[in-house]
């Protein structure tokens, strides 16, 4: 009776201590069941801050676009205003000129202002919108052809942009001087990668090419000097090939 007695105190402090045991256990659980609880609110809330920030950052890099935009197209009323006061033909060609460069400029925020993606745009349709707007613009007629062959390859702005004044204004070279005394001409636009992943930028036409002896370091046309200026911009290898026509290449890296 003695050992039965011994051996149930025994098994009684066994089953206290297991039972103090099981109870520390399930108060730490609880408590990191808190802990957890209290973790996931904080989470939950940053959560919903940074969704906040963003949905705000998206609103204001659109809003941004959209003001850039409008200023723009302040800037074009105004020139074209000023336009109509001007007799002097050189000084009302220069007036037009800088239109179709910030007309090129605003075209790019507009489709930004449009898309879901404020950062980065499609150069292909920057391409297709600026040769629309320059043969509307520029053409009586329809004896230019133009041939785009592109790739869809998205850039942000600060690539866009200096893409956008180049084609403006080796498309306008070649709209206004390419082309004189010839009943047709074609004007030749591509984009693509080369085998070293760089971009291949080609603006050319089949026109009469540019004067025998041009020297394009000489020339002081605010034309050529722009394309060499985006040109350094892009960080691009700039190659300008005077033969049976008149070609524009830059290859580029889009990511440096």
């Amino acid at each position: 009776m003695v050992i039965a007695a011994f051996i149930l105190i025994v098994l009684l402090i066994i089953c206290i201590q297991a039972y103090h045991a099981q109870q520390n256990n399930n108060n730490q659980i609880e408590k990191h069941k808190g802990e957890i609880a209290e973790q996931n609110i904080i989470l939950r809330d940053l959560t919903d801050r940074q969704s906040r920030l963003i949905i705000e950052k998206e609103w204001l890099a659109k809003e941004v676009h959209h003001r850039v935009k409008n200023n723009l197209q302040i800037i074009i009323s105004l020139l074209d205003f000023q336009s109509k006061y001007l007799e002097d033909p050189i000084a009302f060609t220069a007036i037009k000129n800088s239109q179709n460069r910030v007309r090129a400029i605003s075209l790019i925020h507009q489709r930004l202002h449009q898309k879901e993606d404020f950062q980065c745009i499609d150069i292909q349709i920057i391409i297709r919108d600026i040769v629309r707007y320059l043969k509307e613009s520029l053409m009586n007629n329809d004896n230019i052809e133009f041939k785009i062959k592109s790739i869809s390859v998205k850039m942000d702005v600060t690539k866009a942009v200096p893409i956008g004044l180049i084609l403006n204004e080796a498309i306008t070279n070649s709209i206004k001087h390419a082309f004189s005394g010839q009943s047709v001409g074609e004007i030749n636009i591509e984009l693509d990668y080369d085998l070293e992943n760089n971009l291949i930028l080609s603006i050319s036409d089949n026109g009469q090419g540019l004067p025998i002896g041009f020297d394009l370091k000489k020339s002081n046309s605010l034309g050529f000097y722009l394309i060499k200026t985006m040109s350094d911009q892009l960080d691009a290898e700039f190659k300008l090939i005077n033969h049976e026509g008149l070609a524009f290449n830059f290859k580029f890296n889009k990511d440096r």
